[in-house]
């Protein structure tokens, strides 16, 4: 009896034999649904449905490529059964063609050896999925050893696919990667070795013998004829991937080779360095720093790597290497100075003597103090580094770096010194004062400033006394000098520093505050100190700090009380209370808030947050560095730090890391992996390897927390070594720091862990580190170790790490290839201990019956308008309804946002509406034109973006839509197709052949933009063939624009996108183009030009030509035009261009020279852009003026400034010139050739105290130069301090040389006996103008009697009399008034009208008739407030008649608003004898006069009508309505 399913494979038996090729469609249709939804169980069943296969093609592009996927699925069971013959079925389309050679060559990889190599070859190939072969290793050997560079390409591919899915064992996968070394392709063998050098393929070293071919250069050739190995862009990049392979294989020798052969490239031998610190060894660091001192240029910067590499195993220099690397951090200023200092600390001491012994006259002194100061920022305190700089410092020529360096430093000792400087570079002394300076800058700057002595203010000091004063005012802390001070000081223009010091709170108020402490409670005492304290209180809050430290370091002893919580809870870690750093950092940052600079640690904080921590920091870091403390309390300071992050934490803890006591170091170790860069631990890398295998757990595990920060990858055996470790929280530590720092050097430890160690949390991060190092390769290399691994218990643990990641096929393909580890992988899988990726168990069976293993019973599978509103709100309120929504549909009307928002919930049931309507109704057609505009309504709901269940509702009614299309127009046909395309991969496979045949059954019609019915054919599935392109051609010149329309349509088909206007083309597609535009007039012209055609320009050059042409070549040109682009380019295939590619011409070879242009920077290459600089040819001088600007040592950029202040290049840009400008003396500035006002535009970059040296030399030049160079003279100079500059005037102006006067004028300039005579004498020879032009300030302190003087100035302040002017205290008369308003200004006329308005008692009016005539002018004055004054006057003080005319004599004021108010006054009035203005004004210019005009006169009524009717009389025609219209309202309100 059959059964059900027996039925069903029948039925699909009859399916797939019918004569009707539809049927057969859905049969092939339905048997790929069911090999893809119920995959057979078993190979029975599995033949069973291949037996099913048609043997010959159906006739339908769909069917006939869907059969070709049945075959690549199903083909190798058909054993000796014939396959259709695809090959003599005549003209198939290309995809079909594509499809059939692929199923072939994956059922038979042989076929590969006599298939024509071409398009259709490479494109069956590059679609080909390693997972569809059941003959894996076979197809990737065809491949590989078919000697065609893209077949081997694609065999790289596949096996890379194959290794990753677990169908290709790592062995066989390394035996073709070796045999692609050999190919002749460049990328292929790159490629392959970039394979190599991946993790899995480096547990294995490759013998040196396979790498050394590609790390020798190619010698050069005697015979021009002879060829080369291949283009040498190609020969760098496999000779890159081959110094990677090199370097992950561990093949050292390699490496140093590649570093010292000359001819290979400048970048490959650079990057050979570089690794090499990965390898190399202490004993190496001689030879590695005597290859790079050959050419510091090119190798400085990778040596110091590779140093970095050595230093962080452990490898450090020694004292005799100390020389060579320092010459290449000074020959090479890209070099960080801070990995310099990293790598030589540990010879430090003779680094500070090599650096230092160097005259003070040195160029290079700027890079040596940038060495110096990293090297004493690495934390070493026994380092004179600061008495090296000050014993050089008097003797620099140039003393600003020195004092740079000092200030960074914060020396101290240095102060003396750096005050000596003072007048020759006071700003940059000031600046390093702040840093370092004490009672003795004090005692200096108040002896500058004049405050000791009445002498003024220093010269030097003239042009920076404001920073002067403010830098006096910070570090003075003496109270009574500050009094004094404090009288001197100018409250106009206060400095910033002083002006935010101001105000604070009284000191003796403060005491109290801080006073009445209790001795048992150091914590409160400690906060209130902090809180009523300043920059003095911090020594006594260090000393209850370290009270507070001191008791909670007590709780840490053995004999000490149980530490509890607030509610009787286990306390944690004793720790200082984080109140006692909130206080102390709430006092760091009221400082920065006053600005202050002591302690010093607040110098350089950016902001309030970050000098409260600084503040914090430096306390704690000042107890720990006082002797006696204990080891306990310690570790509390050092927890302090942990909550106090500070940048200059590092440089004083990590002395600590060798502390004996394992909590300090643990403490230190955490410090160190809070940089967020993790650049201390990097630094300290060494150090910290030790530390991983300290006794103590808690160091060890800090460490290697510290090395994962850091992602310390070259600590990766070290790391790994401590998975042996037998405690397991560090084996786990060590697990979780390998995902971020493990390199295939860990892998031996990881494996070896993995398959010994069952602890489930550990295998876990055993697996994450496993996949981190190996990526897609963590499969291939798990059963790789298990097939090696000869303890079946060890290979079971292996195995048990590919739970959910191989699938059922790649447990299939090891057993087929007869892996060791099949059957034990087996037997975890039907254990449920593995689980497929995919696929079930029940696909294992037949291959666990072979090795006698039963699967369990249980197997899982793995993985209008009112109407319309109430009708939408009854809707949304009531839920739907059916007899609403047609209401609502039938309207067809467009929805606001809201309403959309509302209904769009209701998507679905309006699209089942649109379906269900030829059941509710009897009319066809009126069914029909309904069911659209339900559909239409529908649209606009689904509008995008659409989420997941919209998508589905559409899918689900497709059928409905493709039947809307059939008449859709427009925009509607456009929102159908669209919607259509991003539902088509949703749809059933079974429903896809009816929408395509519904598709291409739909009528011509217009193509709307961007969207014709290809791109939907290719998403329902279709193989679109010309018929389809014709279709859609056909639709387009339906359009509104068919030549539009058609190259859109033509785009499409083909994937060209539309280029831009003004692209670069280039001249052979230029010309190919024109012609091509000849040859489209005529068939005949086209034929010929086709034919002789040699494919010179790229096939989608052509293509993208052929679209273009189309539009304008004739109807009998076009449909050849088509078939010279489907014969370009498929309609159905993939752009067909891998063959082309493949073969087209190589660039012609090169041979990298050291000194070209494009390379890293070698001595090589600076000589030849020195040689470049002083060329005849200016593009060439200019091009090496560009590239040395960019170079950061000074000699490059002083060979730019020189042939820039020649005229010989033009200054590059982002150039700064005045950079090298300080090492040029001015005698060299003097000489011939140099043009003065390139000087001068480089001398205005320069500091403004390294100008100074220059001002004599530009003062020459200015009093003689002509007037093009004058100006930028001029300019340099006005970019010197001014009174430094009024000081180096001081001769000229004295001898009446007034025309420097030009140079200071408008300048604030402090006030010296000089200038005040210069101004007197300028005055006294009636040069008044130029005197004024002299702006003499006192500057921001005032002379001893300030005092006295604040006094006198506000005794005067407080005198009334003073404010009153003298004889004004009486009452003005009327007569005053009166003529005070005839004569004064605006606003003495409108307090005199308002005087006199208010001495008018009334309550009759004023008959004066001198008042009279006076507000009748004043109705006429110019100012608008004056007249509205007048006015108001009149009305307060005359009699009616005489107000209401002066308010006529306002309807003629300028302003409408004026003239308006008064209209309104005089018609509320009735006024008569204003009517005739009022009718005037009905012809202003402006509309609302003329409306208030009118309704002015209308309001009067009949008096008005006389004069209405005289101006209509006299007006012109065009003009006579606006009268005739108010009296024709006048007569409408009397009747």
């Amino acid at each position: 009896m059959r059964t059900p399913a027996d039925e069903q494979f029948h039925a699909l038996g009859r399916l797939i034999g019918h004569q009707d090729p539809g049927q057969r469609h859905l049969g092939l249709v339905l048997l790929a649904e069911r090999l893809t939804e119920c995959p057979p169980p078993d190979d029975e069943e599995r033949d069973a449905l291949a037996g099913l296969l048609p043997a010959s093609l159906t006739g339908l592009p769909e069917a006939d490529l869907l059969l070709a996927g049945l075959h690549e699925r199903l083909g190798h069971r058909l054993r000796d059964r014939p396959r259709p013959s695809w090959r003599t079925a005549g003209h198939l389309p290309a995809a079909v063609r594509i499809a059939w050679l692929r199923a072939d060559v994956l059922h038979d990889p042989e076929v590969l050896r006599d298939e024509p190599r071409g398009e259709l070859l490479y494109q069956a190939v590059r679609g080909a999925d390693i997972t569809g072969t059941h003959r894996p290793t076979r197809l990737v050997d065809e491949l590989a050893g078919s000697g065609d560079p893209v077949l081997q390409a694609e065999a790289l591919r596949l096996a890379r696919e194959g290794l990753h899915a677990g169908l290709l064992a790592p062995a066989l996968v390394r035996e073709d990667l070796i045999g692609l070394l050999g190919a002749g392709s460049a990328p292929v063998v790159a490629a392959a070795l970039g394979e190599l050098a991946e993790p899995w393929a480096a547990a294995d070293p490759l013998p040196p013998g396979l790498l050394a071919p590609f790390l020798r250069a190619e010698p050069e050739r005697d015979r021009a004829g002879e060829p080369a190995r291949g283009p040498v862009r190609e020969q760098a990049a496999v000779a890159d991937a081959a110094i990677g392979a090199a370097a992950r294989h561990g093949h050292r020798d390699l490496l140093r080779q590649a570093v010292e052969d000359p001819g290979l490239a400048p970048g490959l031998r650079r990057r050979a360095m570089e690794l090499l610190g990965e390898l190399a060894d202490r004993d190496d660091i001689g030879e590695l720093t005597a290859v790079a001192a050959r050419d510091p240029l090119l190798f400085g910067g990778p040596a110091v790597t590779c140093l970095r590499g050595l230093h962080r195993r452990g490898h450090f220099p020694d004292g005799t290497h100390v020389p060579a690397v320092l010459g290449l951090a000074l020959s090479d200023h890209s070099v960080p100075a801070r990995d310099v200092a990293t790598i030589l600390f540990t010879a430090r001491k003779e680094t500070l003597r090599v650096l230092a012994d160097a005259p003070a006259d040195d160029p290079g002194w700027p890079r040596r103090l940038a060495l110096l100061v990293a090297l004493a920022g690495q934390g070493a305190g026994d380092l004179p580094v600061g008495d090296a700089i000050t014993d050089v410092l008097p003797f620099a020529p140039a003393p600003g770096p020195f004092l740079d360096a000092i200030r960074e430093l914060r020396h101290e000792d240095a102060e003396e010194a750096v005050i000596a400087l003072l007048p020759a570079a006071p700003a940059a002394a000031l600046d390093t004062l702040e840093a370092i300076g004490g009672d003795r800058t004090v005692r200096a700057l108040r002896e500058g400033l004049g405050l000791t002595a009445d002498g003024g203010t220093a010269p030097h000091l003239r042009a920076v006394r404001d920073r002067a004063l403010e830098l006096l005012w910070q570090l003075n802390r003496d109270p009574a000098q500050r009094r004094a001070l404090l009288v001197r000081l100018d409250p106009v223009g206060l400095p910033p520093g002083i002006a935010a010091d101001l105000g604070g709170p009284d000191e003796r108020e403060l005491a109290l505050l801080r006073s009445h402490l209790d001795p048992a409670e150091p914590v409160a005492a400690l906060c209130r100190l902090a809180a009523h304290g300043n920059a003095a209180t911090l020594p006594v809050i260090a000393d209850l700090l370290l009270r507070v430290v001191a008791e909670q370091a007590a709780s840490r002893s053995p004999d000490a009380a149980p530490r509890t919580g607030e509610h009787g809870q286990p306390a944690g870690e004793p720790a200082v209370p984080q109140e006692v750093l909130d206080a102390v950092g709430a006092l760091g940052r009221r400082l920065h808030a006053r600005r202050a600079i002591r302690p010093v640690c607040l110098l350089d904080t950016t902001d309030a947050q970050e000098a409260g921590h600084a503040l914090v920091a430096t306390v704690a870091l000042d107890l720990l560095d006082r002797p006696g403390l204990c080891d306990d309390e310690q570790v509390v300071l050092l927890e302090l730090l942990l909550r106090a992050p500070w940048k200059g934490t590092r440089a004083r803890v990590h002395r600590l890391l060798r502390h004996h006591d394992r909590h300090v170091r643990k403490h230190v170790i955490a410090l160190l992996a809070r940089d967020a860069t993790g650049e201390d631990a990097q630094a300290l890398s060494a150090t910290l390897i030790a530390l991983t295998r300290a006794e103590d757990i808690q160091t060890v595990r800090q460490a290697l927390l510290a090395l994962g920060h850091a992602r310390a990858h070259w600590a990766s055996a070290a790391i790994a070594a401590c998975l042996d470790h037998p405690n397991m929280n560090i084996k786990k530590t060590a697990a979780e720091v390998l995902v971020r720092a493990g390199t295939p050097e860990a892998l031996p430890k990881l494996l070896f862990r993995l398959g010994h160690d069952d602890n489930p949390g550990l295998r876990e991060k055993l697996v994450t580190a496993l996949r981190a190092v190996l990526g897609d390769a963590y499969a291939a290399t798990l059963v790789a170790a298990a097939e090696h691994s000869r303890d079946d218990g060890a290979r079971r643990l292996l195995l048990a790490g590919l739970h959910g990641v191989l699938a059922a096929r790649s447990v299939l393909a090891l057993d087929d290839q007869g892996s060791p580890v099949a059957g034990t992988l087996l037997s975890l899988v039907a254990s449920g201990r593995v689980a497929p990726a995919s696929g079930t168990v029940q696909d294992l069976a037949s291959a666990m019956a072979g090795h006698g293993i039963t699967a369990s019973a249980a197997a899982d599978p793995s993985a209008a308008a009112d109407a319309a509103d109430r009708d939408i709100a009854a809707l949304v309120a009531g839920g739907w309804d059916l007899s609403l929504a047609l209401r609502v549909a039938e309207r067809d009307e467009p929805l606001g946002p809201g309403h959309s928002q509302q209904l769009r919930p209701m998507l679905a049931d309006w699209l089942r509406l649109a379906d269900s309507l030829p059941l509710l109704r009897n009319e066809a057609l009126h069914n029909k034109a309904l069911r659209n505009k339900v559909v239409r309504f529908a649209l606009r709901l689904g509008a995008e973006p659409r989420n997941d269940a919209e998508l589905t509702a559409f899918a689900r009614s497709a059928p409905l839509l493709l039947d809307a299309l059939a008449d859709a127009r427009g925009g509607d046909r456009h929102d159908l197709i669209a919607v259509l395309e991003a539902v088509a991969p949703m749809l059933a496979a079974t429903a896809k052949p009816a929408a395509v045949a519904a598709v291409r059954a739909l009528r011509p019609a217009p193509a709307t933009p961007s969207r014709s019915t290809l791109t939907l054919l290719r998403r329902l599935g279709a193989v679109p063939v010309r018929a389809d392109l014709d279709r859609a051609l056909v639709g387009a010149r339906l359009g509104a624009d068919p030549w539009r329309a058609e190259t859109a349509v033509l785009r499409e088909a083909f994937a060209v996108p539309e280029t831009a206007d003004g692209g670069l083309v280039p001249a052979g597609t230029r010309a190919w183009r024109a012609a091509l535009d000849d040859a489209v007039r005529t068939p005949g012209a086209l034929e010929e030009f086709r034919r002789r055609d040699d494919g010179a320009v790229p096939s989608r050059d052509r293509l993208a030509a052929l679209i273009e042409a189309h539009g304008s070549a004739g109807p009998g040109v076009r449909t050849a035009l088509v078939d010279w682009m489907t014969w370009l380019q498929p309609l159905d295939a993939p752009p067909w261009t891998i063959a082309e590619t493949a073969h087209a011409p190589a660039p012609p070879p090169r041979r990298v020279q050291a000194d070209d242009l494009d390379q890293p920077r070698s001595a090589a290459l600076r000589e030849r852009l020195l040689a470049m600089l002083e060329s005849a040819g200016a593009d060439r001088r200019q091009t090496a003026a560009q590239a040395l600007t960019r170079w950061p040592e000074p000699e490059a950029r002083l060979a730019v400034l020189r042939a820039y202040l020649r005229g010989r290049v033009a200054l590059p840009a982002g150039a700064d010139p005045a950079l090298a400008l300080a090492a040029v003396d001015e005698a060299e500035l003097r000489g011939d050739g140099i043009l003065r006002d390139r000087v001068a535009r480089a001398a205005a970059g320069l500091d403004p105290w390294e100008l100074e040296r220059l001002v004599p030399l530009l003062l020459e030049w200015w009093e003689h130069a002509p007037p093009a160079v004058g100006r930028a003279v001029g300019d340099a100079l006005r970019a010197c301090p001014a009174d430094a500059l009024a000081e180096a005037l001081g001769g000229r102006l004295d001898a009446g040389a007034w025309g420097f006067v030009d140079l200071l004028a408008g300048r604030r300039l402090l006030r010296t006996p000089a200038l005040t005579r210069t101004r007197r004498r300028l005055r006294a020879e009636g040069r008044d103008e130029l005197a004024e032009r002299l702006l003499l300030v006192d500057g921001p302190l005032r002379g001893p009697d300030a005092e006295l003087q604040d006094v006198a100035a506000l005794a005067a302040l407080r005198d009334r009399d003073a404010a009153v002017p003298a004889g004004t205290r009486h009452r003005p008369t009327r007569q005053e008034l009166l003529d005070l308003a005839r004569t004064g200004t605006a606003e003495q006329i409108c307090r005199a009208l308002t005087e006199l308005a208010g001495e008018h008692t009334g309550p009759g009016p004023d008959q004066d008739p001198q008042l009279l005539d006076l507000l009748g002018e004043l109705l006429t004055h110019p100012h608008s407030r004056v007249r509205l004054r007048a006015h108001r006057t009149s009305r307060a003080m005359l009699a009616r008649p005489a107000h209401l005319r002066h308010t006529g004599l306002l309807l003629e004021d300028p302003r409408p608003d004026v003239v308006r108010m008064a209209i309104g006054t005089l018609c509320r009035a009735a006024w008569e004898p204003a009517i005739p203005a009022v009718t005037r004004l009905l012809a202003h210019p402006r509309a609302v006069v003329r409306e208030t005009a009118a309704e002015g006169l209308v309001g009067m009524g009949g008096a008005a009508v006389p004069a209405l009717r005289n101006a209509a009389a006299h007006a012109r025609p065009d003009r006579r309505s606006l009268y005739t219209d108010v009296l024709d309202r006048i007569r409408a309100g009397e009747g």
